[in-house]
């Protein structure tokens, strides 16, 4: 499981589990210290306990917790905050706030007479500056620059601030390559940054500082050569928002989407191309296909950033399918850019027309052992791969319903490794996984559960009305309870098999919100948002509880 981080500067469970983003926005609009009432709480509270605790599986088995306790002194100013065994003060003067963690002073914020903000100052443990932030004003009083410096006043960079139309606080750095938009309340409303002239990130905040959404531009470098027409990779965030009759937050809805490939078919149904996009150093393939009686041929041509190896980013291969006169798939050749083949998998067939083995004619040298029943129907699978380093072997089981539908896979690997010549030492080791198959009143196959060493993985599908397959979701839960979830939606079109494949990484969460008589928040339960069997369900993740004294 994924969990988001949202921002949001008047709440403060917000400013709790994100301190360092939130000091960071805080010292470009200006921080002051913090109170209840700018940590979002109402009375004479004088200390609040917050306890968040992780649930695992689905709800059943609670988890680690975490607890933090923050003091105020009777005029409502923070003056410590623990967590664990990290304690921070808080100490004030007339015109002086510090910091100080576990015996350390690690920032000061010192103000002008007026009571501005003149500096804020960030030391590491030894007691040396890291960073001082110097805050310039106009003659009417508002911040136009914020000149940040090493130890030794040398300029790190320098942040300029102008009002917007609306009357939003844009705060910009010297070559405008990151600003941010604060509304009058200091609420962050969007960050932009442009990480070099080929990718950069926006971010848009709801009025309460939620993240709302997320776009990620990623275009290759200068040197690439790419086909221009090609799409860049979008990543976006959806917020929706519930409130009481009082506007306070009561649920938070939550989703990330990752538009990671497209593919195309032509008008009998064929693939014909395909496109790959990734993020960060970005990766974009082109496929064509061609189809040719007994010769079918992929062409595939990729892009990615240069390097020593390959100066231009680019290289191609070219696979041919080759069948006999039973249209059997006989030989699979592959080819590098410069026409030299790379490898060559040839197919052997038994007296009944069942695939017998499967072998890579170059290194490694790869087999692979079919078995079939009576029936003509799969029984086991034999692959063993070996050279001057490695010895592998995994067998596959297959097994069956009375209808002919799949029931269990078994599958057992086993690796030897040498990992020392002289003198020769070996690693060897070994897994087990099993799948079992589950099919709903229709005899499509509706759920997979395959449960490995470390993990478990539970595979939904779910159909349209035509009993064609509209979308599958991938749930991994892994021994040390950490959950991930993704899934792949299927559009089709007029009369050919699918148009379209779109792959999300699709966290989705939920935050349900309740307070006090006071109004103060006392607690906020997360769930994540799973596909399972044919419906969104809340799982459990984690309540947060608060505790005013």
């Amino acid at each position: 499981m994924i969990a988001f981080s949202y921002r949001k500067l008047i709440i403060s469970v917000f400013i709790l589990f994100f301190t360092v983003s939130v000091l960071i926005a805080q010292s470009l609009s200006g921080y002051t210290g913090s109170n209840r009432r700018e940590d979002g709480y109402i009375g004479p509270i004088n200390k609040v306990t917050i306890s968040k605790t992780r649930i695992n599986d689905g709800g059943e088995d609670p988890g680690a917790e975490a607890t933090t306790e923050i003091t105020y002194d009777k005029k409502g100013r923070r003056t410590s905050m623990r967590t664990g065994n990290l304690l921070v003060k808080y100490a004030y003067t007339k015109d002086s706030f510090t910091a100080t963690t576990d015996g350390n002073v690690t920032t000061k914020a010192t103000f002008n007479e007026d009571g501005t903000l003149n500096e804020y100052i960030s030391y590491n443990s030894a007691g040396k500056i890291i960073i001082k932030d110097t805050y310039t004003y106009s003659s009417d009083g508002n911040i136009v620059c914020m000149n940040r410096t090493d130890e030794k006043d040398n300029i790190i960079s320098s942040w300029f601030y102008t009002v917007d139309m609306n009357g939003n606080t844009v705060v910009k750095n010297e070559d405008n390559s990151i600003s941010y938009t604060f509304s009058p309340k200091g609420v962050l409303l969007e960050e932009f940054v442009a990480n070099n002239e080929n990718s950069w990130s926006e971010k848009i905040y709801d009025s309460y500082g939620f993240e709302s959404a997320v776009k990620i531009y990623s275009f290759p470098d200068s040197g690439m050569i790419m086909q221009k027409d090609i799409p860049t990779t979008e990543i976006t965030y959806t917020t929706e928002s519930i409130l009481d009759d009082k506007g306070r937050i009561k649920e938070l809805i939550s989703g990330r989407f990752t538009k990671q490939n497209e593919k195309w078919f032509n008008e009998r149904g064929d693939f014909v191309s395909s496109e790959e996009r990734r993020n960060s150093n970005i990766t974009l393939s082109w496929l064509s296909y061609r189809y040719d009686g007994k010769l079918a041929e992929i062409h595939t041509e990729r892009w990615t950033s240069p390097s020593e190896e390959n100066p231009t980013g680019y290289s191609s291969n070219t696979d041919e399918y080759l069948y006999n006169n039973d249209a059997a798939l006989t030989q699979i050749v592959s080819y590098n850019e410069t026409g030299n083949e790379t490898e060559r998998i040839i197919f052997t067939y038994d007296d009944y027309g069942n695939l017998f083995v499967s072998e890579a004619a170059n290194e490694p040298n790869e087999k692979n052992y079919y078995s079939w029943n009576d029936e003509n129907q799969l029984m086991s699978k034999l692959c063993c791969i070996e050279d001057e380093s490695l010895f592998y072997t995994g067998i596959e089981e297959y097994s069956y319903n009375e209808d002919g539908s799949a029931a269990k896979t078994q599958y057992t690997q086993i690796w030897r490794i040498i990992i020392d010549e002289q003198p020769k030492k070996t690693s060897q080791f070994s897994s087990k996984a099993e799948s079992i198959f589950f099919y709903n009143q229709e005899g499509l196959l509706s759920r997979k559960e395959t449960l490995y060493d470390d993990r478990k993985e539970i595979e939904f599908y779910d159909y349209d009305e035509e009993g064609r397959e509209v979308l599958l979701s991938l749930i991994t839960k892994h021994i040390d309870g950490t959950e991930l979830y993704a899934e792949k939606s299927y559009r089709y079109m007029d009369d050919i098999d699918y148009t379209e494949m779109t792959e999300y990484d699709s966290f989705r969460e939920k935050k349900i919100y309740s307070y006090d008589e006071l109004g103060n928040i006392s607690t906020i339960q997360e769930y994540e948002i799973q596909y399972i069997d044919g419906e969104y369900k809340d799982i459990p993740y984690s309540v947060t509880t608060y505790t005013y004294n």
